[in-house]
């Protein structure tokens, strides 16, 4: 039988090749990215990890009546889990788009402990792994609502990504002495969101207030007045005030990484000792995020304005009212009335409510609180509410009530104020929009023909927009289970409250967390590579790099994927970091399948809000050979050198460049009918 040697050329295209073949990256235009991402990511109390907890809460009676509720809201369907660790509790919910959902705690879980007013608080301590965490795949909004049949306050919770370091702790006074049969004492609460946190805990409030520690010396004002704890990713660090007319404000939270922290009372009568008491707690801001202007709004129906708690976060700070000398801090917190906070009416008794501006050589925090109905025979239980201020107003909030419908646990009467520019002729802007959800759709209306007039003016003889001023107006929320929007194209603010049978709520609905410490204007800069797989392994290093005076460092970082295919974070976790506190973080994306086209569109977010949007795109190869097996006849290892050309073709209209590549020849041993019997494997 004749044999005869055939060589079957195939062809191997190096990793060199792929990287300059596949790879196709640009920055896009903000704008671009952001009429792709989610409108949640615009506002910075939105996020995928949030570490709450619960205060101890006035139980007159107890049953089904009394839960902790969790409500997320998002824009898209996403899955969320709850879950409190200490406890080995978990629950998985998908968000409805634009819509509501809920988790119901019962007491026990959600809180340290329980109590009624003629207990005592249990000592402050850590209770290891006891914070109720909520992730999600996607960017939600979260409230937490304690909800009892008698009472009940809430908060907007500040996701991981937003948290800080230092805080100043704002909450109220119990109304009686320490030997009273009654124990309706102030609370804070700190959350560790990153493990090795090291926490300390400096008392302010009043020279009567003191902390019994379940270990360590009893905490006092004028004595020692500072405790430290070490703490892990979920523990809680519960601190209760004990003491005549004990309160908390003023006290200092400093942390080695960032923390949550939550202030309050067990049931507050604001003023001190006008009825009826209530359940207050709302989420403290950090320091970080304080502004100089703040637009204090008067609470619907009320007759009397309301109480103020003002802080400063750097010493011999001076406050203005409507422009004129207001006040002096001297210190950062501390004591009440020594130059450590003020705590008064925002105006005098008697006077009128009406919009008042409170500014600040200094940056300044104001926590407001609607006093009890017997100050002024008005129905409205008492609330404790975070200002923002004008620095970080926003051009488009989202919000919700806080129920879900169909549920026992909603508000009857629910509002909006509006803190926003209106015109040069005192109206309404006609670019001021309002939403509502109505089967799953937001549908847009003015808010000038919706609530009538323009509401009251602030005067502020420092700001200057030609002859525009800041006004204040209260809409009233059609749906107590509802899902808002609120846009325009000047920024504003708004504050959500509500009431029922003797039960209140009130918190910020929307709150922008730049880091305005930091006077950084730079974006960060993101660097990368791309394997010949297409999988991506990146660093992106906030600006300037070597300046952290300037510098606010990495606070979010966001694949986008709704509008990215083919590409998952590396183990399908977004990069681990500290937040806002860490200048470089290395990322990493891997493509599922290298052999389809892949894309992804990331979002890169500073502390101050500067943002680098990234678009990175992969082509899978698709190349072939025209007339790949060639019979080279019968050759010996002496004959002369035989040459043949051969034709690449790439199939995709993706240009194709070349920097290396490597053709390899395999010899094939066949019989003279054209089957294979092995490989010579001469190459």
């Amino acid at each position: 039988m004749n044999y005869k040697i055939n060589y079957l050329l195939g062809i191997l295209i190096a990793a060199l090749l792929f990287n300059l073949l596949n790879v196709s990256a640009e920055e896009m235009s903000k704008e671009q990215m952001r009429a792709m991402l989610p409108k949640y990511l615009g506002t910075s109390n939105s996020g995928t990890e949030f570490y709450l907890t619960f205060h101890p809460c006035w139980e007159e009676i107890a049953g089904p009546s009394n839960e902790l509720k969790v409500y997320v809201s998002s824009g898209k369907a996403t899955q969320v889990k709850l879950s409190i660790p200490g406890l080995n509790y978990s629950e998985v919910k998908t968000t409805i788009p634009n819509d509501v959902i809920e988790f119901s705690l019962a007491p026990q879980d959600g809180q340290m402990y329980s109590k009624d007013d003629t207990d005592a608080p249990q000592p402050a301590q850590v209770w290891k792994g006891r914070a109720v965490i909520v992730t999600a795949d996607e960017p939600i909004i979260v409230y937490g609502v304690t909800r009892y049949k008698y009472t009940s306050d809430g908060y907007l919770a500040i996701p991981k990504a937003s948290l800080g370091k230092r805080y100043i702790v704002s909450s109220f006074s119990d109304p009686g002495t320490d030997n009273d049969t009654q124990h309706l004492n102030s609370y804070t609460s700190i959350v560790a969101a990153y493990d090795n946190t090291v926490v300390t805990f400096q008392l302010g409030g009043t020279t009567e207030t003191y902390v019994i520690q379940k270990t360590g010396p009893q905490l006092e004002v004028e004595g020692t007045n500072t405790a430290k704890q070490q703490m892990q990713t979920g523990d809680v660090w519960l601190i209760p005030a004990s003491g005549n007319y004990n309160d908390l404000s003023g006290s200092r939270v400093t942390a080695t990484k960032p923390v949550t922290v939550l202030s309050g009372s067990f049931c507050a009568y604001i003023p001190r000792g006008v009825g009826y008491c209530d359940f207050i707690i709302e989420q403290e801001l950090p320091i970080k995020t304080w502004g100089y202007k703040y637009h204090v709004t008067p609470i619907k129906k009320r007759l009397y304005s309301s109480w103020v708690k003002i802080y400063a976060s750097e010493i011999h700070t001076q406050l203005y009212r409507d422009g004129d000398q207001f006040g002096t801090l001297s210190e950062v917190g501390g004591v009440e009335n020594d130059g450590g906070f003020i705590s008064r009416r925002l105006l005098s008794d008697g006077e009128a409510p009406r919009p008042v501006t409170i500014s600040s050589d200094k940056p300044i925090s104001i926590t407001q609180y609607n006093p009890g109905q017997d100050d002024d025979g008005v129905p409205s239980d008492p609330f404790q509410l975070v200002l923002t201020p004008i620095e970080q107003y926003q051009t488009e909030i989202i919000f919700n009530t806080p129920g879900v419908s169909n549920s026992d646990a909603i508000f009857r009467e629910n509002y909006i104020n509006l803190v926003y520019l209106a015109t040069e002729a005192g109206t309404v802007p006609e670019d001021l929009e309002w939403a509502q959800v109505v089967n799953g759709k937001f549908q847009w209306k003015k808010v000038a023909d919706i609530s009538g007039g323009p509401g009251g003016k602030f005067y502020d003889p420092d700001f200057v927009e030609g002859n525009r001023y800041y006004h204040s107006k209260t809409i009233t929320l059609p749906d107590p289970a509802g899902v808002y929007k609120i846009r325009a194209k000047d920024p504003f603010a708004g504050y959500a409250y509500g009431f029922s049978d003797w039960d209140s709520y009130g918190w910020p609905t929307s709150v922008a967390l730049a880091d305005l410490s930091k006077p950084d204007t730079l974006p960060p800069t993101v660097v990368y590579t791309m394997d010949c797989l297409g999988n991506i392994d990146g660093m992106v290093t906030d600006e300037p790099e070597f300046d952290d005076k300037i510098r606010s460092n990495m606070r979010f970082i966001y694949l986008d994927t709704d509008n990215s295919f083919n590409y998952n974070w590396k183990g399908n976790q977004a990069p681990e970091f500290v937040a806002g506190y860490d200048a470089k973080v290395p990322w990493e994306l891997l493509i599922r399948d290298p052999n389809e086209d892949a894309e992804a569109h990331l979002i890169f977010t500073d502390g101050r809000g500067n943002e680098t949007t990234v678009l990175i795109q992969y082509f899978k190869t698709d190349i072939s050979v025209i007339k790949s097996f060639e019979n080279w006849g019968l050759l010996a290892s002496n004959s002369p050198p035989v040459t043949k050309s051969f034709t690449l073709v790439n199939n995709r209209d993706k240009v194709v460049k070349f920097e290396s590549m490597e053709l390899i020849l395999k010899s094939v041993w066949d019989d003279d009918k054209g089957n294979v019997i092995k490989n010579q494997g001469f190459a």
